[in-house]
């Protein structure tokens, strides 16, 4: 009995030049070409390449969906930035009627009294011992702290702004307790 051939015949593909009698030469012919596996590397490649392609597609088909919101967006965006410079151009007109430089956001020059006003502010705070906005608070209160001057503090205290700054610095606790009895901010 005979064993047979285990050995599988080479598989061959047909070339485009080729015809039936290439396709059955299992000679290292021109015309026919052996199949063989891929290698892993050879799959990765192809792999890659297919994602490529289906990645290319959505990106696509999403810039297509996009797009019509996006042009809705941008014309939005013009809308809104035309809107902006037009109240921007009636305020600049605006302020150059009322006598203040256009495209500044301070007033025109501080009068003389307003000057020596802030003079006067910034030397009492000195003169309190120059505290932070959050012991001022602390002693006076949010509606104190923002209302009122050294000068309007002391008048309503009844004493003199240099004592009051006195008194702050030396006992801040007595001069809340002594603000508290002259100042309510709920009796207004």
């Amino acid at each position: 009995m005979e064993i047979p051939n285990m050995v599988p015949p080479a598989r061959t593909r047909k070339s485009k030049k080729g015809s039936a009698s290439a396709v059955a030469s299992t000679s290292a012919s021109t015309e026919t070409e052996v199949l063989r596996k891929p290698t892993v590397d050879e799959e990765l490649e192809a792999a890659r390449k297919v994602i490529a392609d289906r990645d290319a597609k959505a990106k696509a088909s999403a810039l297509e969906s996009v797009a019509p919101a996006q042009k809705a967006y941008d014309e939005a965006v013009a809308s809104a930035r035309k809107i902006v410079d037009e109240a921007r151009v009636a305020l600049n007109a605006a302020k150059l009627a009322a006598g203040i430089k256009a495209g500044s956001g301070k007033q025109g020059p501080r009068s003389d009294a307003a000057k020596s006003a802030i003079t006067a502010g910034a030397a009492y705070t000195k003169l309190a011992g120059s505290p932070k906005a959050e012991a001022v608070i602390a002693v006076f209160g949010k509606q104190g702290y923002a209302s009122f001057s050294w000068v309007t503090r002391a008048t309503r205290m009844g004493m003199s702004t240099e004592d009051l700054c006195a008194m702050f610095v030396k006992d801040p606790q007595a001069t809340k307790v002594a603000w508290d009895k002259v100042y309510s901010p709920k009796a207004k």
